[in-house]
């Protein structure tokens, strides 16, 4: 849309047309016309696409005012006035999607964090002219971010009339595991190692660890294999210290 312009206006409607602009979105015209029937709420991507509508609808009155045209072609002519416009009000899972000028694709700035029904569709278009684009499922990649939790990512693609859709898709369950004391464990993602350094323990006098075993912050308890003791490079003596 050229800059500065704030609202699409149609100058020069067939008589007794009137029209109304959305106070949410400058680009939504309601336009009622003396026959409710043929009342339509559009949704305008440019000037230029407005002034195409306003020489649809001149052509549209014209047939109109023809008694042998029949009420289907009347409906049709207005219809085809649409077809030449470009849909921007796209939606999914109840909700709006963007256009990604990067990518040139519509899709959702934040992923969903459920997965939708499988006969959900993306819609756009007017209440008369409804589009529905049925998205097809691509391969899902899941990843262990954290000790403890899962994160599945997942898109669903479509395209229609030269539009393509993306719909990323981003599920994480789990919950992290900590040491009881809040220490979080370290490992590379999707690896199955996780790393932990535990400072809450004292050697006996035999240079032993006090336990074998260590608390999560889920309650339960893991097993530890203590490795061989070494000396703190320092030379400090312990609590049990010679």
């Amino acid at each position: 849309m050229p800059a500065g312009t704030t609202a699409v206006t149609l100058a020069g409607l067939p008589d007794g047309w009137t029209q109304s602009v959305s106070k949410d979105d400058p680009l939504t015209v309601t336009l009622d016309a003396p026959d409710p029937a043929q009342s339509r709420t559009y949704t305008f991507r440019a000037v230029s696409a407005a002034d195409r509508f306003k020489e649809s609808l001149k052509k549209a009155e014209t047939i109109r005012a023809d008694k042998d045209a029949t009420d289907a072609y009347d409906k049709a002519s207005l219809d085809q006035a649409v077809a030449g416009l470009r849909v921007v009000n796209w939606t999914f899972h109840g909700q709006t999607l963007a256009y990604d000028d990067k990518s040139n694709t519509w899709t959702l700035a934040t992923p969903l964090d459920q997965t939708p029904g499988t006969d959900e569709k993306i819609t756009g278009g007017s209440t008369s002219n409804r589009i529905e684009v049925p998205p097809t499922v691509a391969s899902s990649t899941l990843r262990n971010t954290l000790a403890g939790v899962t994160e599945t990512d997942q898109d669903l693609t479509a395209s229609h009339g030269g539009e393509s859709f993306r719909i990323p898709i981003r599920i994480v369950q789990g919950t992290e595991i900590t040491l009881k004391d809040g220490t979080r464990f370290t490992g590379s993602e999707n690896g199955s190692k996780w790393t932990v350094t535990d400072t809450g323990h004292r050697l006996d006098r035999d240079n032993w660890p006090d336990t074998d075993k260590v608390e999560l912050s889920d309650g339960s308890t893991i097993p530890v294999t203590w490795g061989k003791t070494t000396l703190d490079p320092s030379g400090a003596a312990g609590p049990y210290g010679p």
